[in-house]
């Protein structure tokens, strides 16, 4: 199956997350947004030519969710009355092995990267200081600890043990990541 038709249906994320105001639709948008930007990370870290089985199924299963997504926030931004996705459709798709490969730990830190960015931006521009902005301040830190170790394991001609150490770090952080991005898309504030 071509790649291009699975991303094009969630490709719509990337502006809808500004656009919402903040809120349900605006925090669906977000996980959209989280799926899209991982999956394209994946395809650029593997190159437009080749992308290897086991990224494609995870890709194409990213973009999915995106366009589900997509498709939930037009519908709660139509009638704020829509009742809203389950949890379990906000959930990581996961490789089937362990062990992540250099091209996959690039697009891996490439999201989570993105994704922290995004937040930290985000949370910057808020105004006003409530118990939830001051939690996501604080757990912000945890994303840049999931990103440090990340870092630290990461050597030259990387061994499968720490590849995989890495990708767990990695993964937490776009996790925790994903988390704070749906408090500050929900959040209310006066900005």
């Amino acid at each position: 199956m071509d790649i291009d038709a699975l991303r094009l249906p969630g490709s719509e994320a990337y502006e809808l997350v500004d656009q919402l105001p903040r809120g349900a639709a605006r925090a669906a948008a977000w996980n959209a947004y989280v799926f899209q930007t991982y999956g394209d990370k994946l395809i650029e870290a593997s190159g437009p030519k080749y992308l290897p089985d086991d990224t494609f199924a995870v890709v194409a299963r990213l973009f999915s969710l995106s366009a589900f997504w997509v498709q939930q926030a037009s519908a709660l931004a139509a009638n704020p009355s829509t009742a809203p996705a389950s949890e379990q459709a906000a959930e990581l798709p996961h490789f089937h092995t362990p062990i992540r490969s250099p091209e996959q730990l690039v697009g891996i830190r490439e999201t989570a990267d993105t994704l922290r960015t995004y937040v930290a931006f985000d949370l910057q521009s808020l105004t006003g200081e409530t118990p939830s902005l001051a939690a996501v301040r604080e757990q912000l830190a945890g994303v840049d600890k999931e990103m440090d170790t990340a870092a630290m394991l990461s050597v030259e001609r990387c061994p499968p043990e720490l590849r995989g150490g890495i990708g767990d770090a990695l993964v937490k952080a776009i996790k925790q990541a994903q988390a704070l991005g749906q408090v500050l898309a929900a959040t209310q504030t006066d900005s």
